[in-house]
C-alpha cells in the first residue's frame, strides 16, 4: 500500500510510505523519489503486455528501498515480487512479498491507482 505522498521541497521530489501487511507481517518505509521513479509508468507497461512477455519486468525507486520484479504466468496472470527495505544502504532487515494478479483489470485498476496517488501528490 502506497500513503502519505509529500513534496518536501515543493519540487520534483516526493516522499511516500510504503506499507506491506499480511498473516504475522506489518512492514513499512519511507521512500523518496523524483516523480515516483516512473513506479506508475512501469504498471501502465505491465497492464499494456496483458496478452505477455518472456523474461522479468524490473523497476526500482531512486535510491533502491523499493523495487519490483513482475513475471508473465501461462495463467493470464502477473507474479509481482516486491522488495521493500527501509533504507538504501546496509539494514537490518528486507521483506519480499508475491501478489498474483490478473493482467487485464487487475493490472490495469493497480496502474489507474498508482498514477491517481503520484498525480495527487502535486
Amino acid at each position: 500500500m502506497l500513503s502519505a505522498p509529500r513534496r518536501p521541497w515543493q519540487d520534483v521530489v516526493v516522499n511516500y510510505l510504503v506499507t506491506v501487511t499480511g498473516d504475522g507481517l506489518d512492514a513499512s518505509a519511507g521512500i523518496t523519489s523524483i516523480e515516483g521513479d516512473s513506479l506508475a509508468e512501469y504498471f501502465s507497461g505491465i497492464a499494456e503486455q496483458f496478452r505477455g512477455w518472456s523474461g522479468v519486468l524490473e523497476w526500482q525507486s531512486l535510491e533502491g528501498q523499493l523495487r519490483a520484479q513482475a513475471n508473465w504466468t501461462n495463467r493470464g496472470h502477473v507474479m509481482l515480487r516486491v522488495h521493500l527495505r527501509p533504507t538504501a544502504y546496509d539494514t537490518a532487515w528486507e521483506v519480499s512479498v508475491e501478489f498474483d494478479i490478473e493482467a487485464g483489470a487487475e493490472m490495469d485498476a493497480l496502474s489507474t491507482e498508482a498514477a491517481r496517488f503520484f498525480t495527487a501528490s502535486r
